[in-house]
């Protein structure tokens, strides 16, 4: 169908064997504690006062922010037909849930497992689509950019844009790696989009690593 944008179920990617024993089935009552702590975050979102600065009508790109400020930013662009990455750790089996709850599609994967398949999607995806990374996760170091944000903007040759957020009432988990930030009600967040960069196609590897301390500086 002409102008329909591609998504995962348009292309095949080949499961990588494992060895690993069948996922436990999680108990009913603690699935209907999820959903009923889904239904809340999405009632509470509906009170956020948000502020944003630039360009949030993109069609296309990569759009960077800190893990620890993704609850706001991926809800800006829920409506936007977006794409985000998340790992494939237990955390990201609930983030999957939010991001489905917002319209996402979401691919699985991350620099330490699944790195290079969840790239490939990467790059696919934001050729056409929106994507959305957090580019110090899964694990940290946080307020540290790692490569795949720039190397997918490069191989899929779209602009990289980065927001900086910024939160006045907020409930925050101190000792998570990444200080995780959930707004609370009435919560006023400004966000600021930054881009677009473009990342030339032959770019080096020294020429990227420096453009992320440029990034780092942009959204810190």
């Amino acid at each position: 169908m002409a102008g329909r944008r591609p998504t995962l179920s348009d292309h095949e990617f080949s499961p990588t064997p494992s060895n690993s024993p069948p996922k436990k089935k999680i108990p009913s009552s603690i699935t209907e504690m999820i959903n009923i702590g889904l239904f809340i975050l999405n009632l509470i979102s509906k009170t956020w006062r948000i502020h944003v600065k630039g360009n949030v009508n993109l069609s296309k790109g990569v759009i960077g922010f800190w893990h620890g400020d993704m609850i706001p930013c991926w809800y800006l662009f829920r409506k936007q037909s977006p794409c985000a990455l998340v790992s494939q750790s237990k955390d990201g089996e609930l983030l999957t849930k939010i991001l489905t709850m917002w319209s996402f599609n979401v691919v699985r994967g991350s620099s330490s497992k699944g790195g290079s398949e969840a790239l490939d999607k990467m790059v696919l995806l934001a050729k056409e689509n929106v994507l959305l990374i957090a580019p110090d996760g899964p694990r940290g170091p946080a307020l540290k950019m790692k490569p795949g944000i720039a190397v997918a903007a490069q191989r899929a040759q779209v602009p990289v844009y980065l927001i900086k957020t910024n939160m006045s009432f907020f409930k925050q988990f101190s000792k998570s790696w990444d200080h995780f930030k959930l707004p609370l009600p009435f919560c006023k967040i400004d966000m600021e989009i930054n881009g677009p960069y473009i990342i030339e196609s032959d770019a080096s590897k020294e020429d990227i690593n420096k453009l992320l301390v440029t990034f780092e500086g942009i959204i810190s």
